[in-house]
């Protein structure tokens, strides 16, 4: 278990079941986030901490429905937000109700494959992977998904 900083919050990085989570204490003091981490600690060694993932029941439809409406509609220019729209509804077509957790980089790959079968130009393609990019980043960095 260790404690890192994030910007000005502290967060903990420890192993669960031989997953490797890290999580916010949502604090900036570092002597409350000791007292946060020392309790999940008990909880693990207890056999308390079951929290469920965040991201168990989330799928990338979640994901970039959330994109559009808080990140691309208020962020961008009303026709970059437009194009957004119609590369996300795309996106929807081929992944479906994909959980977040399920999505792995050969599926993406497919993803992509299909997209230059259908004749779409590199560029297209770099637009639609900016996308996932940006859309996977905002879901750990501010959402903590």
């Amino acid at each position: 278990m260790g404690l890192f900083k994030r910007g000005r919050v502290w967060w903990m990085c420890f192993n669960h079941n031989g997953e490797q989570i890290q999580r916010s204490t949502k604090v900036k003091d570092r002597k409350l986030a000791e007292k946060i981490e020392a309790k999940v600690t008990t909880q693990i060694a207890e056999g308390k901490w079951f929290e469920k993932p965040v991201t168990a029941d989330k799928t990338l439809s979640d994901l970039l429905d959330r994109y559009i409406k808080e990140h691309s509609a208020p962020n961008k220019a009303p026709g970059t937000a437009k194009n957004d729209i119609c590369l996300v509804k795309d996106m929807k077509e081929f992944f479906g109700d994909t959980r977040l957790k399920d999505v792995t980089p050969s599926l993406i790959s497919a993803y992509r494959a299909k997209c230059r079968e259908k004749g779409l130009a590199a560029a297209s393609l770099n637009h639609r992977r900016t996308l996932l990019h940006q859309a996977f980043k905002l879901a750990v960095r501010e959402w903590e998904w």
